[in-house]
């Protein structure tokens, strides 16, 4: 929705600090997110893949954060993210896949960086975006995906 619509002015909010800080450094420093991406990409260039997307991912749960999720996100199985619930560690397998190159992730990013250029990216529970809204304002919520204990929602709220 927030690409397609590239509103004018936009606040987008989750829960989920990571996530956050990845759209966070997208509207503030695109070239930080593109080597972010570039220096995982060639860990995975530089040796055996399946072991050093292990690594990038050990290091994510040790400390999770916006580098490592990001390309986790685009290299592992199928583009799904799973956590496990017992611990919230990320579990998903490498992909068979191999990661697009850095010069085509640089393009999205940039085109991204255009799209989202008036939006804000906050850290919030949907309950607390949702009253930041005015009236008139598009009001996007990601929906939740079943099962879930305690719904959160992604918000994306549009002029």
């Amino acid at each position: 929705m927030l690409g397609t619509f590239a509103p004018r002015q936009a606040l987008g909010s989750d829960v989920f600090p990571p996530l956050v800080d990845i759209w966070q450094t997208l509207r503030t420093d695109p070239t930080l997110l593109k080597k972010w991406y570039g220096k995982h990409w060639k860990s995975l260039e530089s040796g055996e893949k399946v072991a050093q997307y292990e690594s990038i991912k050990a290091s994510y749960n040790a400390n999770p954060n916006g580098a490592d999720l990001l390309f986790l996100c685009r290299s592992c199985y199928g583009g799904v993210v799973r956590f496990r619930k017992s611990d919230g560690f990320m579990s998903t397998p490498c992909g068979p896949h191999r990661p697009i190159p850095p010069a085509s992730f640089a393009r999205r990013v940039d085109e991204w960086h255009t799209r989202t250029a008036g939006t804000e990216f906050r850290l919030l529970d949907y309950s607390a975006a949702m009253e930041l809204a005015d009236r008139g304002d598009l009001v996007y919520c990601d929906p939740p995906y079943q099962p879930v204990e305690k719904v959160q929602i992604g918000v994306l709220l549009a002029e």
